[in-house]
């Protein structure tokens, strides 16, 4: 089990003010964190602007991952597009090179899921291109052979290579080919998306309640739920991310090998099964199973479903300070990353007029204090609903520039 995140901003809103670009960023930053709760082996990302492409990835969780100098610049530069990943090691060891995203010729892509045939799918590339074994360099992650397969394939082919693949996976991947898409496809594994118009930006992660847990605490309802459906591919344009293009796929039969079939991180293959989508295991199971986040898809007039709501939440009563929750709940992101919500939360109660907010508001910050440096909360403070806490402005631009890590440590430390 990984985590897939990541954001693609529309052409006429690629050139994003500062203050947008550190929103987009803080997303990233929140999905990431999230993400954690799905593999804490490695995180990576890879960021896509014109025919500039980079990809930073080290061995440890997200949670360290996103005060790293070198990742915060890559998420809060003006890049296009941004593919993120958290990685649970199955096959290979857990360095920095087994990290996902994966560069293969002309492919950078993250995969969430088990590759069962890499082997195969490796030998008939290798054979197609006339190479001998003795200089056919194997992948060390399973993962790796369906993005050898893509750039060997090409986007023309793509649905062609699909129905070669065996096992489980949510893929997202960019093809230099094809230099203004990105492409998206799953199954038997999450996946879900969404447009904020203000950003005119897609992001997209594995389980809803992180994505909708995270845009909420950024955007509140302003934003649209893309309704992927599994065993379909995509491919969304920057010319306008909403008129995307689909076409169904099959994947082979679904067996495989699967975690409990190999060591974490080690890479020995040792036995074959199956594995329904709830974890419950069969040798004899072989039929395609369905993921419980498939929904209908969304007609191109109606754009998605306005969610105004945000997936549950629960709070250990005493996180410890570096816990996935509590880097969440000081994110201001009203989410528990260690528990799934299996059906998207789209309906809210009613929210109250401008005018009750405001002095519902000036109330609270009357009798409040910032939850990061516990210093009264002064008047430009921001109020988080979910947190149900307030953070004053000088801990938020601290936190705009210089990383949570960073802020937290300074709270420890007396800011200010």
């Amino acid at each position: 089990m990984c985590g897939l995140c990541g954001s693609f901003t529309q052409d006429k809103y690629k050139d994003l003010s500062q203050r947008y670009r550190l929103m987009r960023a803080r997303v990233l930053e929140g999905l990431l964190v999230a993400n954690a709760a799905r593999g804490t082996d490695a995180t990576g990302i890879a960021t896509i602007q014109g025919d500039e492409r980079s990809i930073y990835k080290r061995a440890v969780p997200s949670m360290r991952f996103v005060d790293d100098p070198l990742a915060r610049k890559a998420m809060r530069d003006s890049a296009q597009l941004s593919i993120g990943h958290t990685r649970y090691g199955t096959m290979g060891g857990n360095v920095d090179k087994n990290a996902h995203p994966f560069l293969e010729g002309n492919v950078i892509g993250t995969h969430n899921g088990v590759i069962s045939n890499h082997g195969g799918i490796e030998a008939d590339i290798r054979k197609a291109q006339d190479i001998e074994y003795k200089d056919w360099t194997s992948a060390r992650v399973d993962s790796q052979a369906a993005f050898r397969l893509f750039d060997h394939a090409g986007p023309e082919n793509y649905i062609d290579a699909i129905s070669k693949i065996s096992g489980s996976a949510a893929l997202v991947w960019h093809d230099t080919r094809h230099a203004k898409g990105l492409w998206m496809v799953s199954h038997s594994n999450p996946l879900n998306a969404a447009w904020v118009p203000t950003l005119g930006t897609m992001f997209w992660s594995s389980q809803y309640d992180h994505l909708s847990s995270v845009l909420w605490s950024v955007f509140g309802d302003n934003w649209l739920t893309i309704n992927l459906k599994e065993d379909t591919l995509y491919l969304f344009k920057s010319k306008d991310i909403l008129e995307w293009d689909s076409w169904p796929v099959k994947f082979k039969q679904y067996t495989t090998q699967v975690y409990g079939g190999y060591s974490h991180g080690g890479g020995n293959w040792r036995g074959s099964t199956s594995i329904y989508a709830d974890g419950y295991y069969d040798d004899n199971y072989d039929v395609n199973v369905k993921h419980p986040y498939q929904v209908a898809s969304v007609s191109r007039e109606g754009g998605g479903t306005t969610t105004k709501g945000k997936a549950p939440a629960t709070s250990p009563s005493s996180p410890s300070e570096d816990s996935t929750t509590n880097i969440l709940r000081r994110m201001g992101i009203p989410a528990d990353a260690a528990t799934a919500s299996t059906s998207p939360v789209t309906t809210s109660k009613a929210v109250s007029s401008r005018e009750d907010e405001d002095e519902e508001s000036a109330v609270r910050l009357d009798q409040s204090i910032c939850e990061i440096c516990n210093e009264p909360a002064n008047e430009d403070a921001q109020y988080n609903s979910g947190a149900d806490a307030w953070v004053c402005r000088p801990c938020v631009e601290f936190w705009e520039e210089e990383g949570m890590g960073a802020l937290l440590e300074g709270n420890r430390a007396g800011m200010h």
